[in-house]
């Protein structure tokens, strides 16, 4: 039994063996299932987060910075900042909105298109190879256990919540009493429903 993580001497402590664990696993599956869509591009080939935003603009058409930062999960300045690269490599362009000039509109240019494309191609090329090598019912698990984490993960995004989590599980007597003192179940369940 390892010891535990410890993080905040004040705040719960978290198993280090399985901390590092799932770190590991989350870092091996990127690089397996994510790295090689960039394959047989220019050097320049983007990052991870550029290539999702990237994604949800060829998907959309088009999105406001505040929504590219919703889904990103970042801060305003930091996505700005995403967008401003984005910009500089050709793939993206900023207009404003026709109707309110201070909203500013992310569309995916060709270059970015193809390149969204391509990865999308190296993707389908990597997932039938993995189905030739372990089967379409375990390739099919495998993302359903990855749909579970993400469903399972989803309270974490909300600050509120996660203070909730922590609360509830450090005090297990008090219960919703607990609970209910960082945020309502009113609050959990809205949260909740956005994250599905």
């Amino acid at each position: 039994m390892s010891a535990p993580l410890h993080v905040d001497p004040d705040g719960p402590q978290i198993n280090g063996e399985l901390f590092v664990r799932a770190e590991q696993c989350v870092a091996l599956l990127q690089r397996r299932l994510i790295k090689p869509m960039s394959r047989g591009g220019p050097r320049s080939d983007l990052t991870l987060t550029q290539y999702h935003a990237m994604s949800f603009l060829a998907s959309r058409g088009k999105a406001s910075v505040t929504e590219l930062k919703d889904m990103l999960g970042f801060a305003q300045s930091t996505t700005s900042v995403l967008v401003d690269k984005l910009v500089k490599l050709g793939l993206v362009e900023k207009r404003r909105d026709r109707r309110d000039h201070r909203v500013a509109c992310v569309v995916p240019l060709p270059k970015g298109l193809r390149m969204v494309q391509r990865y999308r191609k190296n993707a389908e090329r990597n997932l039938q190879c993995l189905v030739e090598h372990v089967g379409d019912e375990a390739v099919r698990d495998v993302f359903e256990a990855l749909e579970r984490a993400a469903i399972a993960t989803a309270p974490l995004e909300n600050a509120a919540i996660a203070r909730a989590a922590v609360v509830a599980a450090a005090d297990d007597d008090a219960g919703d009493e607990a609970f209910a003192l960082e945020v309502s179940d009113h609050d959990f369940d809205d949260a909740l429903d956005a994250a599905e």
